[in-house]
């Protein structure tokens, strides 16, 4: 009974934290926006690629509000540094009233701690940066045993789903993107996108392109911990279908090319490094498959020198390290041979 009661008193708490942190968040969104739409704030702070940075931080801090998965003190450190940023965001500061800014910071300041397996969670996506996908494995599952909340089953199923992937236990992994979609259906793109590699790997490439679509159309969040964009995966699976797939009436030399050039120049949507190699791996492929093979070879000599510079050459896949992979792909595209099948 004790543990009902607990359990009840967390959902109605974070229940109402998440309607009063929509609430404030209304104005704020506006006059922010507003601001990031005037003449001249644009360039003040735009950053590279031309990215309008006080609009990225105004929805970083929206999103902060609005998300229970994240530690509540990383909203005021995103709600200063927009407020410090453009002659704007300035005058917007000075016409907000006294009152509203005491509430929000009574909100921020009142808001629960890391939800039940947010850090398994988080110690489970590091792990995963080093390629060390046992802790990773490990780390996820802890986060499931305790996690209550639902996006935390979400992530921790659709994680240890893509560990898994990485490990070659592709029975398993299904099994944990299914739960994973089962917790919260259509939510974000990350297990449709793992799901979507289990089925290439399995040879049903046109549930791989149908997943890869639907991870596509869900894509995701800045916010969550590991950091991999679904969209830039999916392009890259998308990609490596069109490039190797066993079944030629799935191969399209043209739409490889074209999806791995995507992935590749969208990589800084990813921290996972196995996911920055396996589609600049796929990008070679693609020109080998469209018969391209001097650029191939060149592109897969820069991934090579990629991994090893930045000492990633022991993180493995099936067992297999990347470097292995890499140097058997260069041998194949220098053989002028185009790759067929193998890992996704």
């Amino acid at each position: 009974m004790a543990a009902e009661n607990h359990t009840g008193s967390y959902s109605l708490q974070l229940g109402a934290w998440r309607i009063q942190s929509a609430f404030y968040s209304i104005p704020l969104r506006f006059w922010l926006r507003r601001s990031a739409r005037g003449n001249g704030t644009a360039r003040d702070v735009a950053g590279r690629n031309g990215h309008n940075r006080l609009q990225f931080q105004s929805d970083r801090a929206i999103d902060l509000i609005l998300s229970s998965d994240q530690t509540y003190s990383r909203f005021l450190t995103g709600a200063v540094d927009l407020l410090w940023q453009g002659r704007k965001a300035m005058r917007f500061l000075k016409r907000i009233s006294l009152p509203f800014v005491l509430l929000m910071g009574l909100a921020a300041c009142a808001a629960p701690g890391p939800l039940p397996g947010a850090t398994s969670l988080e110690k489970a996506y590091q792990s995963s940066i080093r390629g060390n996908w046992g802790e990773s494995i490990n780390a996820s599952t802890e986060a499931i045993k305790i996690a209550r909340d639902e996006e935390i089953f979400f992530y921790s199923y659709s994680s240890r789903c893509e560990f898994r992937i990485w490990q070659g236990q592709y029975d398993a992994a299904l099994e944990d993107c299914n739960d994973s979609i089962r917790a919260l259906p259509d939510f974000y793109g990350d297990p449709y996108a793992a799901r979507a590699r289990i089925f290439a790997v399995k040879g049903q490439y046109g549930w791989a392109i149908e997943e890869f679509d639907a991870a596509i159309d869900l894509g995701g969040t800045r916010f969550v911990p590991g950091g991999n964009n679904p969209r830039v995966i999916a392009y890259g699976g998308k990609a490596r279908v069109f490039a190797t797939s066993t079944d030629q009436r799935f191969r399209n030399e043209e739409m490889a090319v074209k999806f791995a050039e995507k992935a590749v120049g969208l990589e800084k949507g990813l921290n996972t490094p196995a996911y920055k190699i396996l589609n600049r791996d796929t990008l070679a492929a693609a020109y080998a498959a469209a018969g391209r093979f001097d650029d191939a070879v060149k592109e897969q000599k820069k991934t090579i020198a990629m991994l090893k510079d930045n000492g990633w050459a022991a993180v493995t896949y099936n067992n297999e390290s990347l470097l292995e992979i890499l140097n058997k792909h260069l041998r194949q595209f220098e053989e002028r041979k185009p790759l067929r099948g193998g890992i996704y």
